[in-house]
C-alpha cells in the first residue's frame, strides 16, 4: 500500500473545440481520490465523464501502454453549458486500476485543465 498522497495534473489546456480524453492515471493503491476540472471559453457545450479501466497496462518511454478497455463510471456524467466553470468529482471506495477524464463536445470552444488528488485508504 502507498503511504502518501499525490496531487498531479491529468489534463493540461485541452482544446474544447473537439472531444478528447485525458491521460490515464494509475490509482490502483488509492481508494480515495478527487479530480477537479476547470474550463473557460465561448459558449462551451458538452459532457464530462470519468472513465475507469482494470487493464494491467504500464508505463514505458514516457507513455502508458496496454490500457485499452474503458468504461464510464456510473453517476459521473456532468453536462457543461457555461462559458467557464469547474466541476469536482470526489470518489470514495474506488476499486479500479486506472481512471481518466473524457469530454464529449456538442458545440463551442475553450480550454480545460484538470488535477487529481489521491489518498491511500488508511483502514
Amino acid at each position: 500500500m502507498s503511504t502518501g498522497s499525490f496531487n498531479v495534473p491529468v489534463l493540461g489546456a485541452a482544446d474544447m473545440s473537439a472531444s478528447f480524453t485525458g491521460e490515464p492515471l494509475k490509482i490502483e493503491e488509492f481508494t480515495l481520490f478527487s479530480i477537479q476540472a476547470a474550463w473557460s471559453g465561448a459558449s462551451v457545450d458538452g459532457t464530462l465523464v470519468l472513465q475507469a479501466s482494470n487493464d494491467v497496462g504500464g508505463y514505458g518511454d514516457n507513455t502508458i501502454t496496454g490500457v485499452v478497455n474503458w468504461t464510464d463510471i456510473p453517476n459521473t456524467s456532468q453536462a457543461i453549458t457555461d462559458a467557464s466553470g469547474t466541476h469536482l468529482w470526489n470518489i470514495i471506495g474506488a476499486g479500479w486500476r486506472w481512471v481518466r477524464v473524457k469530454y464529449a463536445r456538442t458545440a463551442g470552444t475553450g480550454t480545460m485543465s484538470a488535477r487529481a488528488q489521491a489518498k491511500p485508504d488508511l483502514d
